[in-house]
């Protein structure tokens, strides 16, 4: 930093001037990371003096606070993936200064700070922002509508351009909407807080209507984290994706973090039967999750409701872009094999054959796609009791003598 103010004279990068990026705030980073969060706030109160800190500081400083490729201090972080309270503390103090300063947040620090505030038991905090976010996407929208309508009345006056400058000056300055990953941020937040169903029940509502309203399409790799998330699994990526933009690649998750609650697994079928029917087929990573929970929960006949809306293995289907979709299509082959096995062990009375007769009915209805030569599943062979065919005698084959074939000339 000293070279490069010697140098150019200049402390702010040249390529992002119009954003003003000030290269003293990896200084700030550079401090957290060495000697932690007090170190990293002395070197933004000192950039704050000279009056070079912009969104970019707050956003390396809560990297230290809250931790993340740049700075993962051994023992910051909890078992199940949550911050501690010391650093939720940091992460408080962090926002409060960025407040003072009159610097709006950015989406993704918006979602990294609804789980600060689940953590503390300020979930409150968290819808408000939630709602905030919502709010300034529709003025957006609406800005972005009287910028076209204005472009179009220029068009055709002429060419007149006056109202399209005034559409621009009446347009907000700084973007700071919701996305597709709002929801599973906030839907994660609230399940983290142990809020009622019927909130997260809410928030999926919500999802499904805006969703239906633009004509869009809920991306595989959103379904899938939310999905993972109703299950109690945290989904490894929190990549921010506009509506209509492009998602980030699926991946695996760890472990669920706690058994999810009978609500939960409600919405999360729910939500997995809507996204086979608007979408045209779920996520297999995301049945994966739902099958195995539903499984877990003894619910066998849901989970095979939940394959049926997966659809077949067709192999036009197992396509590798990325998205453990071979693995998970592999997983679901197995899951199916297993609820087979459970339905030929489970009991004939009642209430027990009532559930085992619907769980039969609809793998009657999955054979056809998951199983070249269906069986029924009273004579279906597991592998320990299937018995190997015999071995054919070995017949001795006479050899015959070799005609000879005639060279040509």
């Amino acid at each position: 930093l000293a070279q490069m103010e010697s140098v150019t004279g200049k402390a702010v990068f040249d390529s992002l001037r119009h954003r003003l990026r000030h290269a003293s705030n990896y200084r700030i980073l550079a401090r957290g990371v060495k000697d932690g969060f007090d170190a990293a706030e002395a070197a933004l109160r000192a950039a704050r003096d000279v009056g070079a800190v912009d969104p970019l500081s707050y956003a390396f400083l809560f990297d230290v606070a809250i931790g993340t490729k740049h700075s993962e201090p051994r023992g910051a972080w909890k078992p199940d993936g949550s911050p501690n309270e010391v650093r939720l503390a940091h992460a408080n103090r962090a926002w409060e200064m960025m407040a003072e300063d009159g610097i709006r947040p950015s989406i993704s620090l918006c979602h990294r700070m609804f789980g600060v505030w689940a953590g503390n038991g300020q979930i409150e905090r968290a819808e408000e922002a939630f709602d905030a976010m919502r709010t300034a996407s529709a003025e957006l929208l609406a800005s972005s509508h009287s910028l076209a309508q204005a472009w179009e009345q220029a068009a055709t006056s002429g060419g007149d351009l006056a109202v399209v400058a005034e559409s621009l000056e009446a347009a907000p300055l700084v973007s700071l909407g919701h996305s597709f990953m709002s929801y599973v941020n906030i839907i994660q937040a609230n399940i983290d807080a142990a809020a009622p169903p019927q909130r997260v029940a809410a928030h999926v509502a919500a999802l499904r209507t805006e969703a239906a309203e633009r004509k869009l399409r809920l991306p595989w790799p959103i379904a899938e984290a939310l999905l993972k998330t109703l299950v109690g699994q945290r989904p490894q990526s929190a990549s921010s994706v506009s509506f209509g933009g492009r998602a980030p690649p699926a991946s695996r998750t760890s472990p669920p973090l706690s058994p999810p609650s009978e609500g939960l697994l409600d919405i999360a079928s729910e939500l997995h039967s809507w996204v086979a029917t608007d979408g045209g087929r779920p996520p297999p990573g995301g049945t994966v999750a739902l099958v195995a929970a539903l499984m877990a929960a003894g619910r066998l006949a849901d989970a095979a409701q939940a394959l049926l809306c997966a659809g077949d293995v067709a192999p036009r289907d197992r396509r590798d872009d990325g998205s453990n979709v071979l693995w998970s299509y592999g997983v679901l082959q197995q899951k199916y094999e297993d609820l087979r096995a459970a339905a030929a062990d489970a009991p004939a009375d009642a209430p027990a054959g009532a559930e085992r007769t619907r769980l039969e009915e609809v793998l009657g209805l999955l054979a056809p796609l998951y199983d070249p030569q269906p069986q029924p599943v009273a004579q279906r062979k597991t592998p320990a009791t299937a018995q190997a065919p015999a071995p054919e005698p070995v017949r001795a084959v006479q050899q015959q003598p070799v005609a000879q074939t005639p060279q040509p000339s």
